[in-house]
């Protein structure tokens, strides 16, 4: 019986059904900011940071047949305004997509 378990889990694995986004085996998160940048008029060299606006904010979430999950933030504005528990829930609003070996076979060359 602990065999077929041990087989059943190793399966999970290989699939990918046992890591979700909320429990991924491991996670890889880029966050970039500061977007926005904008030139002040009359005064060379010097530039303004918009306020934070999560609506033109971006996150990008994948998650990988091997329980990766991979995420790329990019902030648009000043990021500062965000506290860390407000950008992870903002976060975790966002979709996950789930890339599977049979994507993987579109991307290779040949």
């Amino acid at each position: 019986m602990r065999g077929l378990k041990r087989r059943l889990q190793q399966l999970e694995e290989i699939s990918g059904v046992r890591y979700s986004a909320e429990n991924p085996r491991k996670r890889i998160r880029t966050v970039t900011s500061g977007y926005g940048w904008t030139p002040i008029p009359g005064r060379p060299d010097s530039w303004s940071m918009p306020p934070l606006d999560l609506e033109k904010s971006t996150c990008r979430r994948t998650l990988c047949e091997d329980g990766t999950l991979m995420e790329w933030v990019a902030i648009y504005g000043d990021h500062e305004e965000l506290s860390d528990e407000e950008k992870e829930r903002w976060i975790a609003t966002q979709p996950v997509e789930r890339f599977e070996f049979r994507q993987r076979q579109k991307y290779r060359r040949r």
